[in-house]
């Protein structure tokens, strides 16, 4: 599957909902981790993308590990509703996906909040299960954060915008520069 996307992929008010719901929210309380893409702070080079979209290779050990972090919220995962935010988010996306007949079954759904840094910061690539699924990543603010793919494409983040790929190839998310954070849900079915 080659990795897409849809702008404007709920209504302005639903999309606000949903926005106000989960950004900044009490309703949303995150788990702060250290383990991005599954991996910690390891000592390889890091791609750091400057304000004129210039990539640089550095060494993770000469750069303050301070941006190497994100927050979680599980909404759902293998069969378990995990928070109280679940029904009204299957409400609101899970007959939008089957509409577009690409669900027959969720994996998980989360929250994903991603810090300001002075940098665009690039987190190393994963997959996020190692069997042919679909991620979908909803974007719940505009700002130059991204997802990229192991080919170099980026897709990036604007707020409504849904993107779609195959959750077992590489990609990897970025943290933002240009906004307190990068916020997004991130789907996984089949």
């Amino acid at each position: 599957m080659e990795a897409n996307y849809i702008d404007n992929f709920l209504p302005l008010d639903e999309f606000k909902k949903v926005q106000d719901t989960l950004m900044w929210s009490t309703r949303c309380p995150m788990l702060l981790t250290n383990v991005v893409s599954g991996t910690e702070l390891t000592g390889d080079s890091v791609n750091i993308v400057d304000k004129n979209n210039n990539q640089h290779l550095i060494e993770e050990e000469d750069t303050l590990p301070n941006w190497n972090y994100f927050g979680v919220h599980s909404v759902y995962e293998f069969d378990t509703p995990m928070s109280d935010i679940f029904q009204p988010l299957r409400k609101t996306f899970i007959p939008k996906f089957e509409s577009m007949d690409v669900f027959r079954s969720l994996i998980r759904a989360r929250i994903n909040f991603f810090p300001h840094t002075s940098k665009v910061q690039e987190h190393k690539l994963h997959t996020d299960f190692n069997f042919n699924h679909i991620a979908g990543i909803f974007c719940l603010n505009t700002c130059n954060g991204y997802t990229g793919f192991e080919n170099g494409d980026k897709i990036d983040s604007v707020a409504n915008r849904m993107i779609f790929f195959d959750g077992s190839e590489l990609h990897h998310s970025t943290t933002t520069s240009n906004a307190p954070g990068r916020w997004n849900i991130a789907f996984n079915f089949v």
